[in-house]
């Protein structure tokens, strides 16, 4: 046991990213709300028709923005995970592995959430660079993950 407690405040510092993670779902579903009214509005003239498709540019943006924090916090989180999976001992690589599941997961779920949101953006100077940041996160989640499971699986025997 005493072995055990020398990971503690390693394991300790995991905690906030799922502490920041429910936060930034529920601020997910907040910014889902104006973009829910938006779809309401029935414009009627040209210029509500051009106003109305320029504010969900902007809507679809914004929800798209949430699930990419989510997804920075979802490889924080991995790369932290990733240096205790090579110290921890055997004992505790198990709850490494399940960690490590619990957040590409995560990031797979915004990852989602991202594809929907900047997939309806019309402007394509406005969705490249959320694509490009969700596949930079999605490819370094998967990569982290998939070290990781290694070593757990390696560990595991």
């Amino acid at each position: 046991m005493k072995s055990l407690l020398r990971f503690f405040p390693a394991l300790l510092a995991v905690w906030p990213y799922g502490i920041l993670c429910i936060g930034l779902f529920e601020e997910d579903a907040r910014s889902f709300e104006p973009l829910q009214a938006m779809y309401k509005v029935r414009p009627q003239t040209d210029e509500e028709k051009r106003d109305k498709a320029s504010r969900m540019e902007a809507l679809l943006e914004q929800a798209a923005q949430t699930p990419l924090d989510i997804m920075e916090t979802g490889c924080a989180a991995l790369r932290l995970l990733d240096r205790l999976a090579d110290i921890c001992p055997k004992l505790l690589i198990s709850d490494i592995g399940i960690a490590v599941s619990l957040c590409h997961t995560c990031v797979k779920g915004a990852e989602y959430n991202v594809a929907i949101n900047a997939g309806m953006i019309r402007d394509p100077d406005r969705a490249a660079p959320l694509f490009e940041q969700r596949d930079r996160l999605r490819r370094e989640a998967d990569t982290l993950s998939g070290g990781m499971m290694k070593k757990v699986e390696d560990k595991l025997g």
